[in-house]
């Protein structure tokens, strides 16, 4: 399990003095929470990370995959060494996949506020200890980024 922190944004407005005792926006810092695991978020960071191949999240091996999808074409399956395949046809399956592995990957991510702090902390874990630093660096990146 890895953790990490991001400090979330004073939403308040004012002056330079009322800011240095402004007093935190619960509400803000909760959406900043959602939002850094909003399914878009989730799955930004199986792309980035390349999560979709990883055996962990239950990446299928490149024959079940084609088996399953000539089954569910109602076709034979290609023989061994055949992986040919229509790229619209990829690309669709592509994102299916993504989207199944980002519901993976919110099972194994949490975030919570850190006291009364504007800190939130995000966990993340994995088999792999150093993906696991990975996915939760990430999502704060990918946050960050959005913002």
């Amino acid at each position: 399990m890895a953790r990490a922190a991001l400090r979330a944004p004073n939403h308040e407005h004012g002056t330079a003095s009322a800011a240095s005792t402004a007093r935190l926006d619960p509400a803000g810092i909760e959406t900043e929470r959602r939002l850094l695991l909003a399914p878009e978020a989730l799955e930004r960071v199986v792309r980035r990370l390349d999560l979709a191949d990883a055996e962990e999240f239950g990446a299928p091996t490149m024959r079940a995959w084609l088996a399953g999808l000539a089954a569910s074409a109602g076709v034979q399956p290609p023989e061994p060494g055949r992986a040919d395949m229509d790229v619209a046809g990829a690309e669709g399956a592509s994102a299916v996949r993504i989207a199944e592995v980002a519901q993976r990957l919110e099972m194994r991510v949490s975030a919570r506020r850190l006291g009364d702090s504007r800190l939130i902390a995000v966990r993340a874990r994995s088999a792999d200890p150093e993906r696991a630093a990975r996915i939760a660096a990430a999502l704060i990146e990918d946050r960050l980024q959005v913002q």
